[in-house]
């Protein structure tokens, strides 16, 4: 986030929809070959089989919101695709694969009350993004971005009024925010980074899990 809106790439509707088609693709395949290559049942295949599911059921949600620049909800929809990168970045640290994904399944799971082994740190959301942001810079950034628009801020307020201007603002009724185009190019990179840092951390995590399955089998 923060890129000027003179330097940022401008993106036709036709773009965008021909990116997020590709992007849904990406995430099918990677399902398919996931499902096609598993020798048994296992938690770490089934870990990433929903996350490549929700991250097609998120884009294709995607797509409807960016028609009507809904800003509202489109930065809590790139959230969820953070929070998938935040769960796979845990499952690499944690040495205890099969605890890990066993738990998974269980309702009272979270990230934060695991620790990282190697330095004793809770697994915060906070410190998962900052180790992603090592190997993907700006994903800190668009973490606490989409963190601000979630928990009502002032950067939620900015979103929902339709215009700024002299100490004024006017407020619409309308659902979505076509004043506010400029800010949906800033999205839609974001947006294409974290779908980019989601595919190749599904893959990361396919290599890693490799010695467990094999253990399993």
């Amino acid at each position: 986030m923060g890129e000027s809106k003179f330097s940022m790439k401008k993106y036709t509707r036709k773009e965008v929809k021909d990116i997020i088609n590709q992007t849904i693709l990406a995430f099918h395949n990677l399902f398919r070959e996931i499902l096609d290559e598993r020798g048994s049942y296992n938690f770490h295949d089934n870990l990433l089989l929903a996350v490549c599911k929700r991250a097609m059921d998120v884009l294709d949600t995607i797509q409807y919101a960016v028609r009507k620049y809904n800003l509202n909800t489109l930065y809590p929809l790139m959230r969820l695709q953070i929070d998938s990168c935040l769960m796979l970045q845990g499952s690499l640290l944690y040495k205890d694969n099969n605890k890990f994904f066993s738990e998974l399944t269980e309702c009272k799971f979270q990230l934060n009350n695991y620790k990282i082994p190697d330095t004793g740190e809770r697994m915060t959301e906070r410190k998962l993004a900052e180790l992603l942001e090592v190997n993907y810079p700006g994903f800190l950034n668009t973490y606490k971005y989409c963190c601000d628009v979630v928990h009502f801020t002032g950067v939620s307020f900015d979103l929902a009024i339709r215009d700024v201007k002299f100490l004024s603002f006017k407020v619409s009724d309308e659902v979505g925010n076509k004043e506010s185009r400029y800010k949906i190019q800033l999205y839609l990179d974001d947006l294409f980074n974290i779908n980019e840092i989601l595919l190749v951390m599904i893959n990361k995590c396919r290599d890693e899990f490799l010695p467990y399955k094999d253990k399993e089998e």
